[in-house]
């Protein structure tokens, strides 16, 4: 995963790309804990888990980029 651009769960986009390595994440939400280059935890929540103006913010680029 290449400049990947965070969204935190207010469905703001942070001021900062992410790169790191995970397997199956085509069209698959991340939540990645991290401070600074330390990341302590990956997971791959559930869309019910996923705060709704999250998930709005990501339906809507998803649309723009189709």
């Amino acid at each position: 995963m290449r400049n990947a651009d965070p969204v935190d769960e207010l469905g703001a986009n942070r001021p900062y790309t992410l790169d790191f390595t995970a397997w199956g994440t085509e069209d698959t939400v991340i939540k990645v804990r991290h401070k600074g280059t330390y990341v302590s935890s990956i997971e791959y929540p559930e869309q019910g888990d996923i705060p709704e103006a999250t998930r709005m913010k990501l339906d809507r680029e998803a649309g723009e980029e189709s």
